[in-house]
């Protein structure tokens, strides 16, 4: 069911290149060399995982290493602390059934449409925990009664793709999600990162081995903490999600997924490679940019190193003649923030037909992950059933006393 997203190495795009012109023959490209049924989601950079790629929740795998500047676990501020405290205690209310912890455990977990989303990088990966870390279903969960969502309570049988997506859409704006979105926002994107990472190693370490598919490689079908939710998920069935719209919600995202693959979305695969990987993000280092001349043409030349490990290589900015002379003209300091500029204004050209489809698209990404944490909990139920041990093990965690 799944398709294989491979955004191939720099060896392999040259072959990539010559499959390029064989497909223009028929109206478009592959930015993917393989589309396989019954295979994870995966993208593959120079034909391995070294830098933790997955498709949707499934484009991750631990990345270990990748960090230019900090190592490899992403790092959290005192500020940041003082944010995921008040975020947990937003979700961590008297009386539920789950409880959403958290511990700075230097682990490093990526989500690999991070940059690929219509959203910034921190915009991207806040939907992600609201959605598919379930974040928003616990909170919407406890307003059950709300006029906002008792009015949508539709049988599963009954719901379609089209319902769901309202749910979603009705979700976000609900006021305590809304706060909730705020306070992911005002984390760092490091310190979110460290947030993220921790519910997934969380879901590694207690449910490897109890539920099937959960690896540490392959985590997609392991129980995040939310998921443990018996509510969330009773609520969300409630609202529709059951077999049939799910079913009907993953297709209408694999759909997305095989545009993506293809290059129908207006990404080109060097501008992907270049700009749009997860370790595109953070801090730009342009000092390696300079200024070109060929004839009366200026361009800004060279490679830009990003604070999490991306490279953009070779790049070749066409700038104006006013450009030019602003930046001959100004400090160093004040010459790389105009580089920087220049260089954000050529990315979001190159990215804008792409962004501008994954913006149309929005609700039916979001509405996948909501899904697909739907269908958590039946896994945890099971995984308690067959190890009892499980619920003392997660209580223990839960208060702080971790084994």
């Amino acid at each position: 069911r799944s398709n294989n997203l491979c955004v191939a190495s720099l060896v392999q795009f040259r072959i990539v290149a010559l499959l390029m012109m064989a497909f223009n023959a028929f109206g478009s490209f592959m930015v993917c060399l393989s589309v396989a049924a019954g295979l994870r989601n995966e993208v593959e950079v120079g034909g391995q995982h070294a830098e933790g790629l997955e498709a949707d929740h499934r484009f991750e795998v631990v990345s270990r290493g990748t960090r230019q500047t900090s190592g490899s676990a992403w790092t959290v501020t005192e500020e940041d602390e003082a944010i995921i405290a008040k975020i947990l205690t937003k979700l961590n209310v008297p009386g539920a059934d789950s409880q959403f912890t958290w511990q700075d455990d230097h682990d490093h977990w990526t989500f690999g449409l991070v940059q690929l989303t219509a959203q910034s990088a921190k915009g991207s990966l806040v939907l992600h925990m609201l959605h598919r870390h379930g974040l928003a279903s616990l909170l919407a969960s406890r307003a059950a009664s709300d006029e906002q969502f008792s009015s949508l309570v539709t049988a599963p049988e009954s719901a379609t793709w089209q319902l769901l997506q309202f749910y979603v859409d009705t979700a976000e704006k609900y006021a305590e999600i809304q706060e909730l979105r705020q306070l992911l926002m005002s984390l760092s994107l490091s310190g979110l990162r460290n947030l993220h990472s921790f519910d997934h190693q969380w879901s590694v370490n207690n449910f490897a081995g109890k539920v099937h598919g959960c690896t540490q490689w392959m985590a997609g079908d392991c129980i995040l903490q939310a998921g443990a939710s018996k509510s969330a998920h009773d609520f969300l069935v409630s609202h529709g999600f059951g077999p049939k719209a799910n079913e009907e919600v993953k297709t209408k995202f694999q759909q997305i997924m095989s545009r993506l693959n293809f290059g129908m979305t207006g990404l080109q695969p060097t501008t992907y490679s270049n700009f749009l990987t997860p370790g595109h993000t953070g801090e730009k280092n342009v000092t390696g940019m300079v200024i070109t001349q060929n004839g009366s043409s200026f361009f800004l030349a060279g490679d830009v190193y990003w604070e999490d490990g991306g490279i953009s290589r070779g790049l070749n900015i066409r700038i104006e003649q006013s450009t030019y002379d602003e930046i001959r003209a100004a400090s160093f300091n004040d010459s790389l923030a105009l580089k920087e500029a220049r260089l954000q204004m050529y990315i979001e050209k190159q990215t804008y037909d792409h962004k501008y489809f994954m913006e149309r698209q929005r609700l039916a990404i979001w509405t996948h992950e909501t899904a697909e944490f739907s269908e958590m909990y039946p896994r945890y139920a099971k995984a308690k059933s067959k190890f009892p041990m499980l619920s003392g093990l997660l209580n223990r965690i839960r208060f702080g006393r971790r084994s």
